[in-house]
C-alpha cells in the first residue's frame, strides 16, 4: 500500500492543492481525473518525489520499486538513441559504466512482454506514437517496478493506438502491476480502472475517491464526461 497523508503543493504563491489524503492498495488500477489546472500532474510528481510538497508525506510501505512514464515531448522523441538504449537507460542510476547479462536478459523479457522485440535496434525517432509509448513503458518497468505511474500516456495517439495501449496496461494490471494513471481520456481509461480520484480545480481538493462503479453513477462523472460506462 502507498499512503498519501495531508499532502499540499504550490507554485510560488499559487496553492495547487491542500491536505490531500488517500491510499493506493496493491493491485489497484487508479485513474486520476479532473479539470485542467486541478493539479493532477503536480500530485503525481509530488508522490514520486519530483516536486517538493509544502506539507504532508508519502509513505510507500511495501512498494519499493516505482516506475514512471511521463508525458513525452518532441525533444525526447528526437533524441538520437536506439530503442534498447532508451529502455536500458531506466537502469542508469544503478549502474556505473556497463550493463550486465542479467540487464540484457530483462530487456529481452520486457520487450517480449510488450510486443516490441522487433523494435530494439531501431532509432526511437523512427517509431510511431503507440510504439514510443510502449518503449517508455518498458523503460519504467525494467527496474522491476511494482507500481507504475503514467501521466497522460495516450496524448496524440490515434484511436487504434490508444485502445491497444490501454489493453496493454490492463493486461499488466491483471498480471499483478499496480497502476496509477492520469488521463483526460475518461471514456477509454475508466472502463479498466477499479478506483477513481477526482481532483477539483482551484484548490478544492478531492471531490471523489472510491470505486469506479460508484463514480460513474455520480454527478461529477456526468458533468466531466457524460457517457455511459460498462460496470
Amino acid at each position: 500500500m502507498l499512503e498519501v497523508k495531508s499532502l499540499s503543493a504550490s507554485y510560488g504563491d499559487v496553492k495547487v492543492f491542500s491536505d490531500l489524503s488517500f491510499e493506493i492498495k496493491r493491485g489497484d488500477y487508479l485513474v486520476i481525473v479532473g479539470e485542467n489546472g486541478s493539479g493532477k500532474s503536480t500530485l503525481m510528481k509530488a508522490i514520486l518525489g519530483l516536486k517538493k510538497p509544502d506539507g504532508g508525506e508519502v509513505i510507500r510501505n511495501e512498494f519499493t520499486e516505482i516506475g514512471y512514464v511521463p508525458q513525452v515531448n518532441s525533444a525526447q522523441k528526437n533524441f538520437p538513441a536506439l530503442v534498447r538504449e532508451v529502455i536500458l537507460s531506466g537502469l542508469i542510476e544503478r549502474k556505473k559504466l556497463f550493463f550486465s547479462k542479467e540487464d540484457r536478459r530483462k530487456l529481452d523479457e520486457i520487450c517480449k512482454l510488450l510486443n516490441i522485440e522487433d523494435l530494439k535496434n531501431k532509432p526511437i525517432s523512427n517509431l510511431s506514437g503507440g510504439q514510443e509509448k510502449r518503449v517508455m513503458l518498458a523503460r519504467a518497468m525494467i527496474r522491476g517496478a511494482e507500481i507504475l505511474f503514467l501521466d497522460e500516456p495516450t496524448t496524440a495517439l490515434d484511436p487504434i493506438a490508444t485502445a491497444e495501449f490501454y489493453d496493454e496496461i490492463d493486461r499488466l494490471n491483471h498480471n499483478g502491476k499496480t497502476i496509477v494513471i492520469i488521463s483526460h481520456d475518461v471514456r477509454n481509461v475508466i472502463n479498466c480502472a477499479n478506483m477513481v480520484l477526482h481532483l477539483g480545480a482551484n484548490n478544492s481538493g478531492i471531490l471523489f475517491f472510491g470505486p469506479k462503479n460508484e463514480y460513474v453513477k455520480s454527478d461529477l462523472f456526468r458533468v466531466l464526461n457524460g457517457v455511459h460506462i460498462h460496470e
